[in-house]
């Protein structure tokens, strides 16, 4: 895979119809908690697609229906080589929000090679991959819904209103 040539920038929330989710998946209410997110995606009017990456300690198996990758499909680089992950990357999502609670090479990898026009990551170790960072408060157990929660009044706040500079 390619570094993507995707035009990076910020996007207009209410305009972005296409959004990946990416998460890495410990435990049944980590992946609980990303279906909550991709229905209340569905319910403001957006598109959503969700790849889950499960470490290989955890207790979890996908369903059929989620697309995902485990630690087994990992080359020595920690590249992922998972073909869900190459269809993924290859999708134009407007936005791209990454959940992880630690840093995770494969998660930032799959980030790094989106052709998402804006990616927000909720770990400060995906910040050389995400346009934007949002960590839970520190009260909160990570809990990604609770984050996501966070998230969108700040991405509602972006506006692409002004002329774009070249």
């Amino acid at each position: 895979m390619q570094r993507s040539r995707q035009r990076r920038g910020s996007v207009d929330w209410e305009q972005a119809r296409r959004v990946g989710l990416l998460g890495v998946v410990e435990s049944e209410r980590d992946l609980n908690e990303l279906l909550e997110v991709k229905k209340s995606l569905k319910k403001l009017g957006k598109q959503a697609e969700l790849l889950c990456f499960v470490p290989e300690k955890a207790p979890v198996e996908l369903p059929a229906s989620v697309k995902g990758f485990s630690s087994k499909e990992l080359d020595w680089a920690l590249r992922p080589k998972a073909p869900a992950v190459a269809e993924f990357v290859e999708k134009p999502f407007h936005i791209l929000l990454s959940f992880s609670r630690a840093a995770s090479i494969p998660l930032q990898y799959v980030a790094a090679l989106s052709r998402a026009s804006f990616r927000v990551g909720t770990n400060a170790e995906l910040a050389g991959v995400s346009e934007l960072i949002v960590e839970a408060r520190e009260d909160q157990s990570q809990d990604y819904l609770q984050v996501f929660r966070e998230m969108v009044p700040l991405l509602q706040i972006m506006r692409n209103t002004h002329e774009r500079t070249t």
